[in-house]
């Protein structure tokens, strides 16, 4: 995931504060633009952006919409994603693999290749950490504003799926990935597995929860 400063300069709090502080904001008049989250907080339309000032007793309302107020800004409550569960099919082994004939429906998209009509990831032996064999799957949300995660497993075994996120990687294999939209980019990031089989990723943000079904195989 990119990394964000948390750190919001002073001239921009006080006027985030000025902002959220007018009895109706000039974009809430207008409608929101594409730079904000339209929501109901509190019972009153209201025009949602990453750091700006809000009100802890509404946190209610702002987990609806994947925020959080902390220390009186917003930031994303990524534990409203975490808390969603696994719903990901699954086949006895032997089981064609009802793989996905693309790469999803979005908003965010893997870099999955396509071949014979359905979704492949390569991966490599060894390549990934601790005996983890694996390879590089870049993430795309060009439209989508806000967080989402991505997780998985093996749909025709027990295998699991792991992770890890550049262009500063840990090093370590995560559960998920967690990214931030819109990034019309190709996010760093990276996913580990042990050996063939048909796997799944499950995608959640704002509004949307859906899998990726692919076989995964060596080159």
């Amino acid at each position: 995931m990119r990394r964000i400063s948390w750190l919001l300069p002073a001239a921009a709090s006080a006027a985030a504060l000025l902002a959220f502080a007018a009895p109706v904001a000039a974009h809430q008049r207008r409608g929101c633009s594409d730079q904000f989250v339209r929501a109901v907080i509190a019972g009153k339309s209201r025009c949602l952006q990453w750091q700006m000032a809000c009100r802890p007793r509404w946190n209610a309302d702002y987990h609806r919409y994947l925020f959080d107020c902390h220390e009186g800004y917003l930031v994303y409550w990524w534990r409203g994603l975490l808390r969603r569960p696994l719903r990901i099919p699954t086949i006895a082994s032997g089981t064609p693999c009802p793989t996905d004939p693309s790469t999803g429906p979005g908003p965010a998209y893997p870099t999955l290749s396509v071949e014979g009509g359905r979704a492949t990831l390569r991966y490599l032996a060894g390549w990934g950490y601790e005996g983890w064999d694996g390879t590089k799957v870049l993430w795309t949300v060009p439209r989508y504003r806000g967080p989402y995660i991505v997780r998985g497993r093996q749909v025709d075994g027990p295998g699991l799926l792991r992770f890890d996120q550049g262009p500063q990687w840990s090093g370590k294999l995560h559960s998920e990935l967690r990214l931030v939209g819109p990034y019309a980019d190709l996010n760093p990031a990276a996913t580990f597995l042990r050996g063939s089989g048909c796997y799944a990723y499950q995608v959640d943000g704002r509004g949307f929860s859906y899998e990726i079904v692919f076989d995964a195989r060596p080159p």
